[in-house]
């Protein structure tokens, strides 16, 4: 697999946030989540609330669920926890996955989505 040199800049990484504010409550969020965190998309769109810990700022993902099949710690800037909080509705321990329609798949129609964005 070749390395990628591409870079956003930053008024790309501005227009971008900006641009996920126009997509709503339903995908705004993830997409946020994206930029704040730097994580594969995969790992964000397939997050599950037992792998969030508000309450110490990070995502603990299990090595079952990495690429590289590592335990994988995600430490969460203060826009990315308001993000995950705000999804949260205020409950310490929501359950299963934080992006969802049907509560037991993850959400589907990145596609579609990304061109919108």
């Amino acid at each position: 697999m070749e390395a990628r040199d591409r870079v956003m800049s930053l008024a790309e990484v501005r227009q971008f946030r900006q641009a996920t504010f126009e997509l709503g409550d339903f995908w705004g969020p993830p997409f946020r989540l994206l930029l704040l965190t730097g994580q594969r998309r995969s790992e964000i769109l397939r997050l599950r609330w037992d792998e969030v810990e508000l309450k110490k700022s990070r995502i603990t993902k299990p090595g079952s669920r990495t690429k590289n099949g590592r335990t994988h710690i995600t430490h969460l800037s203060d826009a990315a926890k308001n993000e995950l909080s705000q999804l949260a509705g205020g409950v310490d321990e929501a359950k299963g996955l934080v992006f969802t329609t049907t509560g037991t798949t993850p959400v589907s129609g990145v596609s579609k989505v990304k061109l919108r964005l």
